[in-house]
């Protein structure tokens, strides 16, 4: 059984990343939360998209990325300790 998201979401998200679309990649994110509400379990949020979305705030180079960056970092933290978030970020998510 696959648990998180299903690699589509994950495929969208990393492009949008990769160009630096911070819009396009929290937009995705968006839609995969609200989806999972609605009871997909493939569209779950997981470490890996978190991730990819604090690196597309790297890539922007706007002045408010760092914030952005440790707002959707603390989201993962408050995720992870109320089980919404079956793993903690990682080095992968501090590095980026």
């Amino acid at each position: 059984m696959m648990s998180g998201p299903i690699q589509s979401h994950i495929s969208i998200l990393n492009a949008h990343a990769r160009r630096g679309d911070v819009k396009g990649a929290t937009k995705v994110l968006v839609m995969m939360k609200m989806d999972y509400d609605l009871g997909n379990i493939h569209a779950k949020p997981d470490v890996q998209t978190y991730t990819i979305l604090i690196n597309a705030w790297s890539k922007w180079g706007d002045q408010n990325a760092p914030i952005e960056s440790e707002r959707i970092l603390k989201e993962m933290n408050n995720c992870y300790e109320i089980g919404a978030l079956q793993k903690r970020p990682n080095g992968v998510t501090y590095k980026t």
